[in-house]
């Protein structure tokens, strides 16, 4: 299949969390997180970028579904759709 396109390819950390920095974010970090940077305190970073959490279906999946919407019957009581 495809790879999916980097919607912001352009877009820069807001902050990266380093060994030197651990404990300004200590509270929001996992222990399994913790261990990474103890374990390499030198080469493990964590870069943080913003919560997007914006989500869409493709348009072969949208076009599909008005398809399916416009067409689709129910059969069976309401148990089947044809």
């Amino acid at each position: 299949g495809k790879h999916p396109v980097d919607p912001y390819p352009n877009e820069k950390p807001l902050f990266v969390i380093t060994a030197q920095n651990l404990s300004q974010y200590d509270g929001h970090l996992s222990e399994g997180q913790k261990a990474l940077f103890k374990l390499y305190p030198q080469t493990f970073r964590m870069p943080v970028y913003p919560s997007h959490r914006d989500f869409r279906f493709s348009d072969t999946v949208c076009k599909a579904t008005l398809e399916n919407a416009s067409v689709a019957k129910l059969v069976d009581d309401g148990e089947g759709v044809v």
